[in-house]
């Protein structure tokens, strides 16, 4: 028995860390089922395949599409990655014999290459979900965050599935307001507790916030952040905020310049994982000030490492956060935030650090994501004798 595994987003010499935390699942799973991934990732100039074996219990195949001038062309674009994708799907099945399940991670854009390989050849077809585009609420004036022609693939996945995964109670429940029929669980991301470990503190000059995001306003209110620390600047000026992102964002950049926090708020930019547990280690405590999200990744890391955490009361984060571990605010309360700053200052060494680490080894570490995973698609087989 193996899971062959689609993921539809997959880090990428562009995006390198685009779509990791489906990596992580998948590295858990292969601890009990093995497993075999294709990667199918648009390209400029590549048109190849490379196969990684360095883990044998998870196959990793890298199957790159070279851009075409037809794909210029909306219609013909999609029949092309459709086709390409399909092929290669097949051919895995055919060296490797039938998986007990086709497993996709995220359903647009790959689902209709998944659904189109599971119906011809009776596989089963399961799916993972991380997006946030299902959320209700949270996008002016929509019931969620698809245009028409996502949808009606995203539909299409959805009546073709066995069943479907979610990192979080909360997108679990915004999903099944849109497919009520499909039958859900929820497993969470993973934190390699390992890696991300508590460490002695260090004496700093100054203390140390920590933020990690993608820069996206919109989703992770920034600029929200930038004005709580400017009030908190007029109070105090022992701390520092460090900024660990993706991409630039120049509308946040001059923010800071404007509030004139240029020797408090530094932007580290992107960070290769190490740097990142480096940073949380030293940090004292993390702050995620988002609007919506459908779980927090850099806040189990941050637990894992023995850090509290600041977070809005809002989406998945609730499921995460509570007194023994940090502070919720209210979504967009600046002033609450400034408030819990200044608190979290004074207290974050009352925080148990190993009790911090233990909760996130308990829940989200690769042993038992990786179980959690392997019980479900027992369950999944068992209905299906």
């Amino acid at each position: 028995m193996y899971i062959l595994h689609l993921p539809s987003w997959t880090p990428n010499e562009n995006d390198p860390l685009n779509g990791n935390f489906i990596d992580k699942q998948i590295e858990a799973i292969s601890l009990y089922t093995p497993s075999i991934t294709l990667r199918l990732i648009k390209d400029k100039t590549k048109n190849h395949t490379e196969i990684n074996k360095n883990n044998p219990q998870n196959i990793v195949i890298t199957k790159y599409l070279k851009a075409s001038f037809w794909d210029k062309i909306i219609g013909i674009r999609q029949l092309r990655l459709y086709l390409k994708g399909r092929k290669s799907l097949s051919a895995i099945i055919n060296q490797h014999g039938k998986p007990a399940f086709i497993h996709l991670h995220v359903a647009y854009p790959y689902g209709v290459i998944a659904v189109g390989v599971a119906k011809s050849l009776h596989i089963p077809l399961i799916l993972s979900e991380h997006w946030s585009a299902y959320l209700t609420h949270f996008h002016a004036n929509k019931k969620d965050d698809f245009s028409p022609f996502q949808r009606s693939l995203i539909r299409s996945v959805f009546k073709n599935i066995r069943g479907f995964s979610a990192v979080s109670h909360f997108l679990l429940e915004n999903i099944q307001k849109h497919y009520p029929k499909v039958q859900g669980v929820v497993i969470p991301n993973v934190v390699n507790t390992d890696k991300f470990r508590p460490v002695q503190p260090i004496k700093k000059e100054k203390k140390t916030i920590l933020h990690i995001s993608t820069l996206d306003d919109k989703s992770k209110n920034i600029s929200g952040l930038i004005r709580a620390v400017s009030q908190l600047a007029k109070e105090r000026n022992d701390f520092i905020l460090n900024i660990i992102h993706e991409k630039r964002n120049k509308f946040i950049e001059e923010l800071v310049q404007t509030e004139q926090l240029h020797s408090i708020v530094h932007f580290l930019g992107r960070k290769n994982e190490d740097e990142v547990v480096s940073h949380i280690q030293e940090s004292d405590f993390l702050i995620l000030f988002s609007n919506y999200e459908t779980f927090g990744c850099v806040i189990v890391e941050a637990f894992a490492c023995g850090k509290p955490v600041i977070a809005t009361n809002i989406g998945a984060l609730p499921e995460l956060v509570n007194e023994n571990r940090g502070l919720l605010v209210p979504v967009r309360d600046e002033a609450a935030l400034c408030q819990a700053m200044s608190q979290m200052l004074v207290s974050h060494d009352k925080y148990d650090s190993r009790k911090l680490h233990k909760y996130a080894k308990e829940h989200f570490s690769p042993v038992k994501v990786g179980q959690l995973f392997a019980d479900w698609y027992q369950a999944l087989l068992s209905k299906q004798q």
